[in-house]
């Protein structure tokens, strides 16, 4: 059984992406059970009433952080009912990044791979706070902070003003000032040579634990999941989601 959660609309213009969207269900045939966040049923109310009923795909119709959230109810939620579901997704973001990655160029696209249901299982994110990530979880600053990050097997200290670390746990962060030793040292030891090391700050690892000098907010699509210090680990092969082809584009 489908079961679609769509974001709630703010616009006459969201309801109309949202009429077409409903309509080309309708087409395809895969209309299924419907349903829509608003102030009444968040997105994750909603999505935890279709697992409780039984529902075994779950379409999340909306923007990158609408999809996160019905994504982070999911996995909360199959835990506690131990089956697993699969995640379809209709992205409705323009430009948006989840869309490219799940390679669903527009919404004819998505629609389409719902109905041949080909799905792949991807790794996720998860913030210690409780929060699963498909997307990618941030830290941004007007100015340099000190941070230190210590990951599986190594630690380094240093200034930055963003960092971004995607659902597969690679990471990558932007130091602005001085020397970029420790970060060519790191470089050095993941790429395993010294050819313009420095300019490369993009790291993968299966826990990242990151503590500021100062307490800064996590966000997951602009809104806050954690304060600083947090950890975030990679959960493998967490999550079964459709996708046009065969292959999922990790960051």
């Amino acid at each position: 059984m489908y079961y679609y959660v769509f974001e709630q609309p703010k616009t006459a213009a969201d309801r109309k992406l949202h009429t077409r969207v409903r309509e080309q269900l309708e087409d395809l045939g895969i209309i299924g059970e419907l349903t829509a966040a608003s102030p009444a049923r968040s997105a994750g109310e909603l999505t935890d009433m279709g697992l409780r009923k039984g529902a075994s795909t779950v379409v999340a119709v909306g923007s990158d952080r609408h999809i996160n959230h019905v994504v982070s109810t999911v996995k909360t939620v199959e835990r506690g009912l131990n089956r697993n579901v699969v995640v379809g997704a209709v992205p409705l973001d323009t430009g948006s990044t989840l869309g490219e990655r799940l390679r669903l160029n527009n919404l004819y696209d998505a629609c389409e791979a719902l109905k041949k249901r080909r799905y792949t299982t991807v790794d996720l994110g998860y913030v210690e706070s409780g929060e699963y990530f498909i997307t990618s979880a941030e830290i941004h600053t007007a100015t340099p902070v000190e941070i230190t990050l210590r990951g599986d097997r190594w630690e380094v200290n240093n200034y930055i003003t963003d960092l971004i670390v995607f659902s597969d746990l690679t990471f990558s962060f932007y130091n602005n000032l001085a020397s970029k030793t420790g970060l060519k040292k790191i470089a050095s030891w993941f790429l395993g040579g010294e050819t313009n090391a420095e300019n490369i700050s993009i790291f993968r690892v299966r826990t990242l634990q990151v503590t500021g000098s100062v307490v800064l907010p996590l966000t997951i699509e602009g809104e806050v999941v954690a304060k600083t210090p947090v950890v975030l680990y990679r959960m493998p092969k967490a999550l079964k989601i459709i996708i046009k082809r065969d292959k999922f584009i990790s960051e």
